[in-house]
């Protein structure tokens, strides 16, 4: 099995719409946002950076791995983390049968 690690990550994110000409759920997406990011943890999985987020519409959960482009979403956390560690040595997988570039891993492990 792959070796993960995990850290929250603060983020901020403020907004005010001031301008009469915004869309009328602008207020609403802006307030998705903020909890998307107050969600927002990164992850390392066998050395590529991953992210995750609760969807603020939906209330799953979305994790990334953006130097393979793996895209996973489950109901909780704890299953999108276990989700986008199998889809992401998955996909390295797929990238090395196809005799592929696999991408340079983002932290170096070793």
């Amino acid at each position: 099995m792959g070796r993960r690690s995990e850290a929250a990550v603060p983020v901020v994110l403020e907004a005010t719409v001031d301008d009469t000409t915004a869309p009328p759920d602008l207020e609403a997406r802006i307030e998705g946002l903020q909890e998307a990011f107050a969600s927002l943890r990164v992850g390392v999985v066998d050395g590529y950076f991953t992210k995750r987020w609760r969807d603020a519409q939906t209330g799953e959960w979305v994790a990334e791995c953006p130097s393979v482009q793996a895209v996973a979403q489950a109901p909780t956390e704890s299953e999108v983390v276990e989700a986008i560690g199998e889809l992401t040595r998955e996909m390295l997988l797929a990238l090395a049968e196809m005799g592929a570039e696999i991408p340079p891993k983002d932290v170096p492990l070793g």
